[in-house]
């Protein structure tokens, strides 16, 4: 159940983040609705691969 509780909690720290990054280079614009949505998806995306990537070398770790 922690594990599920913990990807949740990334996937909204990516969220953000993304809209951050973003709203940096775009200014204030971002947060119209199609826009703060893309950058949502990429934060949340890119957070997803990075767990993914910690969860195999925890596998391959495992392995040795």
């Amino acid at each position: 159940m922690w594990k599920f509780t913990v990807m949740l909690f990334l996937l909204l720290i990516g969220g953000i983040g993304g809209i951050g990054i973003v709203s940096l280079f775009e200014g204030n614009e971002i947060f119209s609705g199609y826009h703060a949505g893309i950058a949502a998806m990429v934060g949340m995306i890119v957070v997803l691969l990075l767990f993914i990537v910690a969860q195999l070398h925890n596998i391959e770790s495992k392995k040795d």
